[in-house]
């Protein structure tokens, strides 16, 4: 099961480290955008025949929102895929990138006043161009509370990443270390897209909606992290995915691979023609790139009808347990494989 921060970090945040690397560049105009408005689809019926379907749907949409499958597939958390771990790989990579901000500014905006901003227009790419903004509010030339930037894509290629669209990074409040990546220290900022188009490795995502990210660490091992928001829509070759009123939290330890991960939210998907909202019950916990050995999650659809996730301690099963009239007890109970979600 993967954790948090996985394929997000890598074609969202991408196109900010894509910002950053050519604030030098200089030259006149701006990018972002407004976010489109995101809502939930009406609630499924659970049924017997559908909640192997229903729990596999849900938490595919999480790993389509953060988790860790290949290509762009992973935006949340809570896949049951098993093949990133919670991963911070790819946000330690761009965490690397915006700690790097003031020699990428300097290289060729020296000089520049306080509350600078720098702008980029038609910047080139390995292939197409972006245009874009960095608000620099104290001049510190790192990524510091209050900052703020924006960036539009036109079929922006780097390090093999496709990009098209907009997307801003705002409400950025940062503590302690992190330029330096020197516990403690911690960070949040929103990040809003609107018809923000990526592609890796032949597969596309196209996603609307804003997320919350927030971290911290006191001593850089263990770290807790959270992704929240009002509405994400992402649309895969194979689905359609919505996620509304969400709150996924972390706690990841580096040392051990040990995690914890909760996800409350309603969640739609076209696979299952409706929504499903999910509660979080226990925490699932297990380490590394492993599914769930622990942990229990609620998905209810339409009239109280709902299947619950039982992850058990074999680490390779999980018990579903269906309730198809809304009394709140369980009519049938099905075993299950992750790899079959």
């Amino acid at each position: 099961m993967p954790k948090p921060a996985a394929v997000f970090n890598r074609f969202v945040l991408t196109s900010a480290i894509a910002v950053l690397a050519a604030c030098g560049g200089g030259g006149g105009g701006n990018g972002g955008g407004s976010t489109s408005v995101v809502t939930a689809s009406a609630p499924v019926t659970v049924t017997a025949a559908n909640a192997p379907k229903v729990a596999g749907a849900t938490f595919e949409a999480t790993d389509d929102l953060s988790g860790g499958g290949g290509g762009v597939a992973g935006v949340f958390a809570a896949s049951a895929d098993g093949t990133q771990s919670a991963g911070t790989n790819l946000l330690d990579a761009l965490l690397t990138r915006i700690r790097r901000t003031p020699g990428l500014l300097s290289s060729g905006t020296s000089g520049v006043r306080a509350a600078a901003v720098v702008q980029i227009n038609g910047q080139p790419c390995d292939s197409g161009t972006f245009s874009g903004s960095f608000n620099d509010t104290d001049n510190s030339q790192d990524l510091s509370t209050g900052d703020s930037l924006s960036v539009t894509s036109s079929s922006c290629i780097f390090d093999g990443v496709v990009m098209s669209g907009s997307l801003t990074v705002d409400n950025v409040v940062i503590t302690g270390g992190f330029t330096n990546d020197v516990a403690p220290f911690s960070f949040s900022f929103r990040i809003r897209t609107s018809n923000l188009s990526v592609t890796v490795d032949g597969e596309t995502v196209l996603m609307n909606g804003d997320v919350t990210l927030q971290e911290l660490t006191s001593d850089n091992v263990t770290f807790t992290s959270s992704f929240n928001g009002n509405g994400i829509k992402i649309v895969t070759s194979s689905d359609t995915l919505i996620l509304t009123d969400f709150v996924i939290n972390e706690i990841e330890n580096k040392a051990s691979g040990a995690y914890t991960i909760s996800v409350n939210g309603t969640i739609s998907s076209s696979g299952i023609g409706g929504s499903v909202s999910v509660t979080t019950n226990v925490p699932f916990t297990g380490v590394g790139t492993l599914d769930p050995t622990g942990g229990e999650a609620t998905c209810v659809g339409a009239n109280g009808t709902s299947v619950k996730l039982i992850a058990n301690a074999d680490g390779n099963t999980v018990q579903l347990q269906i309730d198809t009239n809304g009394d709140g007890t369980a009519d049938n109970t099905i075993d299950e494989t992750w790899a079959n979600l």
